[in-house]
């Protein structure tokens, strides 16, 4: 079993996460074989608009994509490697064995680096999802079309109409409401 981001993987997630500017954006790539996570960094070079335009610093910098193919892979070993990643990432302390995720920024700010999550399912369904390393929210995904949705303050992506709650994601207002009672 292995969850790797390959050189598209990273193109994909720098090229979709920044939206503009040209130049090399840095990220690093994760295989999982059987626990044992490597680590490397990798070099990636993309152009994003016909101006040109180079901008270095951007709020999605420094991707770390996992690569998780539910077709092939089985749930628990996808669940596996991600909380192995995400272990060795973390600050290393762990209180009562619960692991201490690194100390949290201001939203405002963006993290040292961000965990994108390339899902691919069936029939070529995929989604790429982009946590926060520091307290693993989901700020964003982008469908197969490379465009981006996302609950932040930017002006290049399409903006989630959710709020940041379960009721809001389900399009209920209530604890009894029939969507949220719905089963699965």
């Amino acid at each position: 079993m292995s969850a790797r981001g390959s050189d598209g993987d990273l193109k994909a997630a720098a090229a979709l996460a920044t939206g503009v500017g040209c130049g090399a954006v840095e990220g690093r790539e994760r295989v999982g074989r059987e626990g044992n996570d490597v680590s490397h960094k990798r070099h990636v070079n993309a152009t994003w608009n016909e101006d040109r335009v180079n901008t270095t610093t951007h709020l999605w910098a420094n991707p770390t994509v996992l690569r998780f193919d539910f077709v092939r892979e089985a749930y628990h070993a996808i669940l596996r490697t991600f909380i192995a990643f995400i272990t060795s990432t973390s600050s290393m302390l762990r209180v009562y064995d619960i692991v201490i995720l690194k100390i949290q920024r201001p939203v405002s700010e963006a993290p040292e680096s961000w965990n994108m999550a390339h899902l691919i399912g069936r029939d070529g369904d995929e989604t790429m999802l982009s946590m926060r390393d520091d307290n693993l929210y989901v700020l964003g995904f982008a469908n197969r079309s490379g465009d981006w949705h996302a609950h932040l303050f930017r002006e290049d992506v399409t903006p989630l109409k959710i709020n940041d709650n379960y009721g809001s994601l389900l399009g209920a207002g209530h604890r009894g409401s029939p969507l949220a009672n719905r089963p699965c």
